[in-house]
């Protein structure tokens, strides 16, 4: 992927190939109200700030201007211990 952060909004562009599945994984701290995103398993931005309030729902979404179709699967959330 090649990622472009648009920190104010703390969004991603992404670019991606098509008919690819991608691993996608972040890892939230509510400690430091700060959060780490990788795709298959690399790193591409750590330690994004969340903001000052606890988040109370997670967005999971494509922007794709309504021209794409696009697939989550196994959608795992869970606290580490």
């Amino acid at each position: 992927w090649n990622c472009k952060t648009y920190p104010y909004s703390n969004t991603y562009s992404c670019t991606n190939v098509t008919h690819k599945w991608y691993h996608l994984k972040i890892v939230c701290d509510f400690v430091s109200n700060q959060y780490d995103i990788y795709v298959d398993g690399k790193a591409i931005n750590t330690n994004v700030t969340m903001g000052s309030r606890t988040p109370s729902q997670f967005l999971l979404a494509a922007g794709n201007s309504g021209t794409n179709t696009v697939y989550f699967d196994d959608v795992i959330v869970y606290t580490k211990p």
